[in-house]
């Protein structure tokens, strides 16, 4: 009896202890912290990426320290599995509420767990995921997916070079940011963090520049989480690319020509020895000279160009086969598998060029979402009473580049200049190829506008010394190479762009010939037979605009455009009388056309894009009304 007594009383027990361990999983469920937004499936574990998740600090299992970004043997991280566990603050995934399985490595804003049971993975598919340490667990959005195969160090990358590049609005810098880096720097892959834009259409400016390009577009839903964006940059890319740089959309890296004769990171990048994990890259600020309130049409690089003395710091270009299985990483640099270095670049090599205090309009914009895990929240009290504020760094700025010892350092933008157009700078492009003083050009299909200034310089072209004006469309970019934006044999000094409403140019597009139109797609990879003629003439017009915006020295509407812009080129006392009474002529005639096509028409066959040509048309000055052609003349 004493011993039946003894079993009922350690069976309530059992019972009683079961119960009160439910109530305090119960308990323990409704206890969150942080949010897990993004997962990844690998062949041997699970990754969770989220932001201020129950963590616990930082530890690994068994995978060793790391090579800190000195390219040493580091001795982060101090903790290890066990002693973490030991400690009570035991860490794991936990699948569909039910299955856990153990954390092997937890790193800032990553954790990495054993992959549940295989009988169990099949079914888990679409079932919730999320981190379980210190008592609670991290909402989250994610869901299970079966593991994805890891490929061989020894297999060959798809892509020698990638770009990972996490962006809040800004999408207008976009364009700029994707030719230099693919066309300049050797770039064939780009991975896009969409961090929650929502001031414009970053998605349909992708789904366009997707045609011509190999983008992979992720969304990232949370603030202040790029720790987590360069670990995934990493993971993402290990399977695709032998090397990934993590710029900013207002970074550009640059080679010297003199170290690599073609400027190419690429090229660079193919002289490091296999042990190499990444290579650090001088970050050089550059200032927003002329205190711009609104951002100044042309771009990026052509606008800013004020260098300060001082670097900020380092940024790697990394391999990512050799990160750390923990995927320790900061902002700017990483922890690499022991065996890897780290290569310090010599800033006469190589830089980049970090273009951080932009407009006012820019950098108000930039500080409304900052990426940075410790960067002041907007909203937040701690930013108003940051020394780090808009307002301050702005003023800061300006003065600093009013002052003596400031340089003006124009080297990325002429490099971008000589290889995607006939500009020529001397100091810049090395090449003693033929130097002309002008080009005028525009869109192609607009031959009787650049016609108009041609007509108006023939009596004067066979008086001026040859090759002094060159008046061509199809000279904004080199005819006879397979490549794109490589510079012609014949440069020019000044390139003045001549632009026309879209609603007058695009109908004239479409009279382009089979010859010319393989000439443009040639150019510009987003343009292509496939799309149909009124959608290929549409993004012509925007595509060739927005390039030679970028590189001319003026742009001028053919309908403002006067001999005194003209006839400083030209010596003759007769030019402006007769390059005035030309051009007055021409706009007579076009008076009296109609448009042929309208903005609703347009938008029927891609209403993305014609939003852009419509924000470029009024940017350079037209503005529309019910009745087009009067506003154009009126107000053009």
């Amino acid at each position: 009896m004493a011993v039946s007594t003894r079993m009922a009383v350690v069976a309530v027990a059992v019972i009683l202890a079961a119960v009160v361990a439910m109530q305090g999983r119960a308990a323990a469920a409704h206890t969150y912290r942080g949010k897990v937004f993004a997962m990844m499936s690998r062949e041997d574990s699970v990754i969770l990426f989220g932001v201020d998740m129950p963590q616990g600090g930082d530890f690994i299992s068994d995978a060793g320290p790391c090579a800190n970004a000195d390219g040493g043997q580091g001795t982060w991280p101090q903790k290890t599995m066990k002693q973490v566990q030991g400690s009570g603050k035991y860490l794991a995934c936990v699948f569909d509420d039910r299955i856990r399985t153990e954390a092997i490595h937890s790193t800032r804003q990553t954790v990495t767990c054993i992959q549940p049971p295989p009988n169990e993975q099949e079914r888990l598919v679409g079932k919730s995921v999320t981190v379980y340490g210190r008592g609670a667990y991290a909402s989250s959005n994610v869901t299970y997916s079966l593991p994805k195969k890891t490929v061989s160090k020894s297999a060959k990358m798809p892509n020698f070079l990638c770009s990972c590049l996490m962006m809040w609005n800004r999408a207008d810098h976009l364009l700029e940011w994707i030719r230099y880096h693919f066309h300049i720097m050797g770039v064939t892959k780009l991975f896009i963090f969409d961090n929650e834009s929502v001031e414009d259409s970053l998605k349909e400016k992708v789904a366009w520049l997707k045609k011509g390009y190999n983008i992979e577009l992720i969304d990232w839903p949370a603030r202040r989480s790029q720790y987590a964006e360069k670990a995934y940059c990493a993971m993402a890319a290990k399977d695709q690319c032998e090397w990934v740089t993590t710029t900013d959309i207002d970074e550009f890296p640059y080679i010297n020509e003199q170290v690599v004769s073609d400027g190419r990171l690429d090229t660079w990048l193919k002289t490091q020895s296999e042990d190499t994990a990444a290579v650090a890259l001088d970050m050089q600020t550059i200032l927003d000279g002329g205190c711009h309130l609104r951002s100044p049409p042309g771009g990026v690089l052509k606008n800013y160009f004020c260098k300060p003395d001082t670097n900020s710091s380092k940024k790697h270009i990394l391999r990512p086969r050799a990160i750390h299985q923990s995927l320790h990483t900061t902002v700017h640099n990483g922890c690499y598998q022991l065996g890897y270095k780290t290569v310090p670049v010599d800033p006469s090599v190589a830089a980049l060029n970090h273009y951080t205090l932009q407009s006012w309009e820019e950098l108000m914009k930039k500080y409304q979402r900052r990426a940075g895990p410790s960067s002041p929240i907007w909203e937040e009290q701690a930013f108003k009473i940051s020394i780090d504020k808009p307002s301050s760094l702005f003023l800061k700025g300006c003065k600093a580049c009013s002052e003596q010892q400031i340089r003006n350092d124009t080297t990325v933008r002429e490099l971008y200049r000589c290889k995607t157009s006939l500009r020529h700078v001397a100091k810049g492009c090395r090449d003693g190829r033929h130097k002309a003083d002008l080009l005028i050009t525009g869109t192609g299909g607009t031959g009787s506008v650049l016609d108009i200034i041609s007509g108006a310089l023939e009596p004067y072209l066979v008086q001026m010394p040859a090759g002094n004006i060159t008046v061509s469309w199809e000279y904004a970019f080199r005819e006879d190479s397979s490549t794109e934006f490589i510079p012609s044999n014949r440069r020019f000094s000044n390139i003045f762009h001549i632009v026309q409403d879209p609603l007058y140019a695009i109908p004239a597009i479409l009279t382009l010939p089979d010859s010319a139109w393989k000439f443009v797609e040639k150019q510009t990879p987003m343009v292509r037979a496939s799309q149909g003629p009124m959608r290929r003439a549409l993004y012509h017009w925007v595509t060739w605009n927005h390039y030679i915006e970028s590189i001319s020295s003026q742009t001028f509407k053919i309908e403002r455009v006067n001999a005194t812009d003209i006839c400083p080129f030209v010596n003759s006392p007769e030019c402006e009388e007769m390059v005035a009474k030309f051009i007055e002529t021409e706009r007579y005639i076009a008076r009296k056309t109609t448009p042929t096509t309208t903005w609703a028409a347009l938008a029927a066959v891609d209403p993305v894009v014609t939003e852009l040509a419509k924000e470029m048309a009024e940017r350079y000055g037209y503005s529309y009304s019910t009745d087009t052609r009067s506003k154009y003349y009126m107000h053009a």
